[in-house]
């Protein structure tokens, strides 16, 4: 699971081009995440090791490119139908 900044910045980076046909500055990152540049930056740098982006031009975020649209999914624990009944 991704931590809070990296998968607001993947859905950001995911619908903001299906409307806008571009990549959104950092400018407009900092303004939606209310996160700082440095912060953002760390951000694209871990979502683009563990393989959910590609971004060739450090110094231009026109040249972000998503690979994988989707988080991985949460595991979710399995309780007893009993819990209730028991404790």
């Amino acid at each position: 699971m991704l931590p809070d900044l990296e998968r607001k910045l993947l859905r950001i980076l995911i619908n903001y081009p299906a409307h806008r046909s571009r990549v959104p500055t950092l400018r407009l990152l900092k303004y939606l995440t209310g996160r700082k540049p440095n912060e953002i930056m760390e951000g694209i740098a871990s979502l683009e090791e563990k393989g959910y982006i590609m971004f060739k031009n450090k110094r231009d975020l026109q040249s972000l490119i998503v690979l994988k649209e989707e988080a991985q999914p949460v595991q979710r624990v399995e309780r007893a139908a009993d819990y209730w009944t028991t404790h």
